[in-house]
């Protein structure tokens, strides 16, 4: 008979962060846009077209994100006018649209431009559930 000993009870909440980071932004992303697989820019759906201002920035900064996860760019930040580009909120928009975010807590304002970071998916997520 095998002597084996008790799992750790520490096993079940240590976890692998990019399989969570993956499913949480495809989820998002899944309701909302694709992003093009040459092009990588966010392809938006009708329920993308349905979303408040603050809402697309969020979906195009969780894309940002899934284009980090598969290591096609080199940062998840992006400034406002290229938000603006390629949410399609006008960046007059875009601009107090992201401080709000910001100080809101569900967005990153960094040297590079603004991100969600992945400890705030969920939060992102819960926020563009409850707004539909």
């Amino acid at each position: 008979m095998e002597n084996k000993e008790p799992d750790n009870p520490l096993d079940e909440v240590f976890v692998d962060e990019t399989t969570i980071d993956e499913k949480r932004v495809a989820s998002i992303l899944n309701n909302y846009a694709q992003i093009g697989e040459n092009s990588g820019r966010l392809i938006p759906n009708s329920e993308y077209d349905a979303l408040t201002a603050k809402d697309k920035i969020l979906v195009t900064l969780v894309a940002e994100r899934a284009k980090l996860i598969r290591e096609e760019v080199e940062s998840a930040s992006l400034g406002p006018s290229a938000i603006s580009n390629a949410s399609g909120v006008a960046e007059g928009t875009v601009k107090p649209t992201v401080r709000d975010l910001a100080e809101d807590g569900l967005i990153r304002d960094d040297e590079d431009g603004y991100s969600v970071e992945p400890s705030k998916l969920r939060l992102v997520e819960n926020r563009l559930e409850n707004d539909e």
